[in-house]
């Protein structure tokens, strides 16, 4: 009719067998707990090492171009006072027009030479 019964809980031999089970359960638990929390431990030290790295890599390119943008306004100042100076300056502008433009004083006649090609 089947197997005979083995280790019931009314004998000696079945107490020791459900304490085993019951032993090897409760450690399986707690096993499976540390495992879960290393696992969680390590994921959120891996979360934090690439938080990490991407605030200091995006802080270093933040300085760079803050860096930048410093020199670009100095230029940029340099730049608007010479453009001052030189519309300032009278004599400048029309040398610049007279010589580059092709601009011609009251009662001067402009004459443009080309390359006969």
């Amino acid at each position: 009719m089947g197997r005979p019964h083995v280790g019931g809980a009314d004998t000696a031999v079945g107490r020791q067998i459900m304490a085993w089970r019951s032993k090897r359960v409760s450690m399986g638990k707690s096993s499976l707990r540390q495992v879960l929390l290393i696992v969680v431990v390590i994921l959120g030290g891996a979360v934090l090492v690439r938080n990490g790295f991407n605030y200091f890599s995006t802080k270093a390119a933040r300085d760079s171009i803050k860096a930048e943008i410093e020199t670009l306004k100095q230029k940029n100042e340099e730049l608007s006072k010479k453009a001052q100076d030189i519309y300032a300056d009278k004599e400048f502008v029309e040398k610049t027009a007279y010589e580059k433009l092709n601009l011609a004083r009251q009662g001067e006649t402009v004459i443009i030479i080309t390359d006969g090609k």
